[in-house]
Order: structure tokens, then C-alpha cells, then sequence
């Protein structure tokens, strides 16, 4: 039995891996995926981390391990830590299926009785089997395939929403626990506009630099902010996104600067994308 990886970036089929070929692989040591050059599969994607997964042969069976990513393995709509392949199976790495950005995995076994001219044969047939996944994430079809530039500027708006309605809530609580002992005036009244300021900003920092990467109402509409390399945002890059905000003031927030980046992200080196 041979273990063939075939691997499929922006709607196109990049690369087919004969994992056998790899020594010491059917004994048991892992074929490592990932941004680093290091890597045994090389993937220079920014939704890939720099070790992204491994790949190993347990018993009769192969499996891909996660290697503490950021976006996991995606399978049919669920992540998963750990899957045990079956022939045909697809995973997206960096993302859902549906996502263009994403990098999908197509495993394929092909029998040990096939000689070795018919090598290229199978291999054929395993880019075959793969271009039937074109429509779903090839760029030219993303209306058919993912949420459209559209529908993923309606859902930022509505996460925008969602998050200024909870900010707003939150400041009434916290002005209301200021004002009722004390009153409006003198100091107290510069002391709500900088509690005021204070919830917004940790409001969004705290969430886009949390383990989910988004705040509320991101995870709702299911987005979330990674830098440009895919990777979790530090407090520090998540306080410049909102200070940035200001300046976007601008441009109306329009998401308009490449990738449906807003001007705060290309400042802060951000960027929203799919869950």
C-alpha cells in the first residue's frame, strides 16, 4: 500500500507527495507540514503556521496530528487535533474548505499490487480526484464556493454592530456606578470620558488578542483578526488596530485596501478573515 498527499493551494493542485518516499516514514517517524522551511512540506501560505501538522503512519493506519497551530485542521466543518485518514479524505489546514485561502490535503491510498509504471497512471487519478473540490474553493468561483467579498462586508458590519451595542451597554453600567455616588461635575466628568475610552479599547483589545481572536460580535458572525502571517495578535498589535480606528474615520471604514483590509488593519498589519 502507498500513501500519496495531494496538496491544493488557491483552487489549484501544487504538489503530490509520495509520503513512502520519505525515509523512516513507514516506520513510524512523522512528515512534518508547515510554513518553516525545515519542514518536510514546505508551504509558504500565511494561513499555515510555521509547523502546522505532522503526518505518520500508526499500525496499518496514517494519521495527521495538529502541532499546536493556530487555525487547526478543518474536516467537513470541524476542527480536529487529530484524524485518522481514509482514502479520499479531504482537510483544510488553515481555515475551512470553503475558504479560497485555505490549503486542502487530499489523501489517497493506492493499492501495493500496482507496479511501479503505473505510478503516473495514479498519480493522474489522484488529480482527478481533487479537481472534483475545484468549484468549492477555486477564486474564479468563490461566489459558488465560500462567502462572497458581499456577504463577508454584511457580516463585518453586523460584527460592528453587535460589539458597539455590547461597548455601549457596558459604559452605561460603568458611568451609572460612577454617577449615582458622586454627580457630573468637576473631575467626574473627565473621569467617565476616560472610562468610556478605556472600555472600548480593552473591550476590543482583550478580545482580538484572546484565544478566539475576536470579540464578540466577530465570533458570532464567525471572523477573526490574525496578522498578516495568519498568527494570533499580541495586546500590544490589537491596542494599535483600535487606535488606528481613529484614522479610518476617513475612509468611512470601508474595507477597501486589498484582501478587504480597512485602513487600521493595514496600518496595525492585520487583517479579518474566516473562522
Amino acid at each position: 500500500m502507498r500513501h500519496v498527499l495531494g496538496i491544493y493551494i488557491e483552487g489549484r493542485l501544487w504538489q503530490t507527495v509520495v509520503l513512502d518516499d520519505f525515509p523512516g516514514f513507514n516506520t513510524g517517524e512523522p512528515v512534518t507540514i508547515g510554513r518553516r522551511e525545515t519542514c518536510d512540506i514546505c508551504i509558504k501560505k500565511n494561513t499555515v503556521s510555521r509547523q502546522h501538522a505532522q503526518v505518520k503512519k500508526v499500525g496499518p493506519y496514517v494519521e495527521i496530528v495538529d502541532s499546536g497551530s493556530l487555525n487547526k485542521l478543518n474536516y467537513k466543518g470541524k476542527i480536529y487535533e487529530k484524524i485518522r485518514l481514509e482514502n479520499g479524505m479531504k482537510i483544510a489546514i488553515g481555515g475551512s474548505i470553503s475558504d479560497p485561502e485555505t490549503v486542502v490535503i487530499m489523501y489517497i491510498q493506492s493499492g501495493a499490487e500496482k507496479k511501479k509504471e503505473q505510478k503516473n497512471d495514479f498519480i493522474e487519478n489522484a488529480k482527478e480526484g481533487i479537481e472534483k473540490i475545484k468549484n468549492k474553493i477555486d477564486p474564479v468561483n468563490i461566489e459558488k464556493a465560500s462567502p462572497s467579498k458581499k456577504s463577508k462586508g454584511k457580516r463585518r458590519l453586523l460584527a460592528f454592530m453587535i460589539d458597539f451595542a455590547i461597548s455601549v451597554f457596558m459604559c452605561i453600567g460603568l458611568c451609572g456606578i460612577i454617577v449615582i455616588p458622586f454627580g457630573i461635575g468637576g473631575i467626574i466628568k473627565y473621569i467617565l470620558v476616560l472610562c468610556v475610552m478605556a472600555v472600548f479599547w480593552l473591550y476590543y483589545a482583550l478580545g482580538e488578542s484572546g484565544e478566539n481572536c475576536s470579540t464578540t460580535g466577530k465570533t458570532i458572525m464567525q471572523l477573526k483578526v490574525v496578522n498578516v502571517n495568519g498568527e494570533r495578535l499580541s495586546f500590544l498589535k490589537a491596542s494599535v488596530r483600535f487606535a488606528s480606528k481613529l484614522l479610518s474615520v476617513f475612509t468611512l471604514f470601508l474595507p477597501v485596501f486589498g484582501k478587504f483590509r480597512c485602513l487600521h488593519d493595514v496600518i496595525a498589519g492585520t487583517k479579518v478573515i474566516n473562522r
